[in-house]
């Protein structure tokens, strides 16, 4: 079970979990997301986000180092109670499918 205290300490000692937990957090976002009248100014307003633009990049294979690092994991922070979620929905998953 994952809480917000587990995500944390994962965050704070592996640079991978920030690249997981940004890809995540945008994959999340954009499922929520869905174009209509009414929201397109909100999706916008994501779309010109920095953790849009470090999703980019992970996606390309490039790993975030130094100052994008630190950033990427400050934004992410942010998202503890998300992200915690997130996982127990993923773990949830790998357990229901036998992995």
């Amino acid at each position: 079970m994952w809480d917000r205290a587990k995500v944390l300490e994962l965050l704070e000692t592996n640079a991978r979990a920030v690249e997981r937990a940004v890809l995540a957090l945008c994959r999340d976002a954009r499922k929520e997301m869905i174009p209509d009248a009414a929201r397109t100014d909100v999706i916008e307003h994501f779309h010109r986000l920095p953790i849009t633009h470090y999703a980019e990049r992970i996606e390309q294979g490039e790993a975030l180092e130094g100052n994008d690092l630190k950033r990427a994991k400050r934004i992410v922070k942010r998202y503890l109670g998300q992200l915690s979620v997130l996982a127990n929905i993923s773990e949830s998953r790998r357990i229901l499918e036998g992995r």
